[in-house]
C-alpha cells in the first residue's frame, strides 16, 4: 500500500504547490492532507482513504504511517454501507448454521432476525 502527503488550501480545498493557491489566490493559508491506497474493491478499483486538516507535514506523515501500519497488521477495517441487519441475515446467520450451534438455537436466531428486519423496514 502507498500514500501521498500534500498541502491543501484552507479556503477552496485545492492542492497547493507554491505559497499561493492557484485556484482562489489565497496566500500562505493551508493545511496538510494525505491520500492512501488501502486495497481494491470487488471490481478491481483502488479504495482510497483521504484525510486532511493536519497543521504540519510531520503530523500528516505520521498519520499516514499509522494507517499503513494498521493495514499491514490487519487492524484496519474499511467502511461499509451494509446495515447491521443485512450483515446478520446475509453473513453471520449462515456462518453460525448447524452443526456449529444446535438447530433450535439457530432456528430461534433466524426467527428473531426476520422479526427484527421486518420492524426495521416499517420504521
Amino acid at each position: 500500500m502507498s500514500g501521498t502527503v500534500y498541502k491543501r488550501c484552507t479556503k477552496c480545498g485545492n492542492r497547493v504547490k507554491e505559497r499561493t493557491c492557484g485556484k482562489c489566490g489565497l496566500v500562505g493559508r493551508f493545511n496538510w492532507a494525505f491520500r492512501a491506497y488501502v486495497g481494491k474493491d470487488a471490481d478491481g478499483r483502488w479504495i482510497r482513504q483521504l484525510r486532511s486538516g493536519f497543521p504540519t507535514r510531520k503530523d500528516a506523515e505520521q498519520a499516514l504511517r499509522e494507517l499503513l501500519n494498521a493495514i499491514e497488521d490487519g487492524g484496519f477495517v474499511a467502511t461499509s454501507t451494509m446495515s447491521l441487519g443485512e450483515f446478520l441475515s446475509d453473513e453471520w446467520l449462515p456462518a453460525t448454521a448447524p452443526p456449529r450451534v444446535k438447530f433450535e438455537t439457530w432456528s430461534d436466531r433466524k426467527r428473531t432476525s426476520k422479526r427484527t428486519s421486518s420492524r426495521a423496514s416499517v420504521a
